[in-house]
């Protein structure tokens, strides 16, 4: 699975664990591979004649790291083909290219079993940057995807484009995805799709105001600003890790509020099951 960062590879990935999860837990087990662990796990000796109790699916971020040790890993379960319940990686790096570089090593070290090793092509995920250069069609089919989105996501009534929406779709700026959805998002709250004319800044700020509160009505009854605090560091910095949430929540606690009620576990656990998700 390739693509630019911010692309969504990572939140696909998630899903689909998520998904194997909630329908065939009994059937697939499936999870990311942790970074911490990728050295010690992905060795030719764990998988030669590799014998799960039950399907698997092992998803790795960032494969390109471990190119290495996935050699060796391919060349062992290249020895446990049809021995007991299938194994299956889902490989995630921001590029990755069948003739050359990592990836093409990996397919080499397939031999012979390359086509039942890697059956199926590498799946890249387009980008929105075209919508820069096309006409209002395109820009109006995606705006119309993210309203039906949110509409199954709320449970409300999908906005339906009028001629108003469709003319300011045609405007420049709407080239733009960020301010695309943005003006989606605002437009789903406000029950009407008049923040198309918004200025960028305008619906970026209807949204700070949403997502802070949002997250202080989940804070509740210790409604202190930290939570808030933290979510929006998480945000600006680009997110952490599992491994680093922990580390700072300590950290800016100690720093900020250090007679907060809050625990550093519920408080990591708030911003990672509700506050960012």
């Amino acid at each position: 699975l390739v693509g630019h960062g911010g692309r969504g590879k990572t939140r696909l990935a998630i899903s689909l664990v998520e998904l194997l999860k909630e329908r065939s837990t009994a059937l697939w087990h499936a999870g990311f591979l942790d970074a911490a662990c990728c050295e010690e796990v992905l060795t030719k000796k764990r998988f030669w004649r590799w014998r799960g109790h039950k399907p698997t699916l092992i998803v790795i971020d960032d494969a390109s790291m471990w190119a290495d040790v996935l050699e060796e890993v391919v060349q062992a379960v290249r020895s446990s083909q049809g021995d007991g319940p299938p194994l299956r990686f889902l490989l995630i790096d921001r590029g990755a290219d069948e003739s050359h570089g990592w990836y093409h090593k990996l397919r080499t070290a397939a031999q012979t079993d390359r086509q039942v090793l890697f059956p199926s092509s590498l799946l890249h995920l387009r980008g929105l940057d075209h919508l820069s250069e096309t006409d209002s069609t395109e820009r109006c089919r995606v705006f119309d995807a993210a309203l039906t989105m949110l509409s199954q996501f709320t449970g409300q009534p999908k906005l339906v484009l009028d001629e108003f929406s469709r003319e300011r779709l045609s405007a420049m700026e709407m080239g733009d995805p960020l301010v695309l959805f943005m003006a989606a998002i605002v437009g789903h709250e406000l029950r009407d799709l008049s923040p198309l004319a918004w200025r960028r800044i305008d619906l970026a700020e209807a949204l700070a105001a949403r997502e802070e509160s949002r997250i202080m009505s989940l804070a509740k009854p210790k409604a202190e600003f930290l939570p808030l605090h933290i979510a929006a560091a998480i945000t600006v910095g680009g997110g952490v890790s599992r491994d680093d949430l922990l580390a700072a929540c300590r950290e800016e606690k100690d720093a900020l509020q250090p007679d907060s009620p809050w625990s550093i576990l519920d408080l990591a656990k708030l911003i990672e099951e509700k506050a960012l998700p």
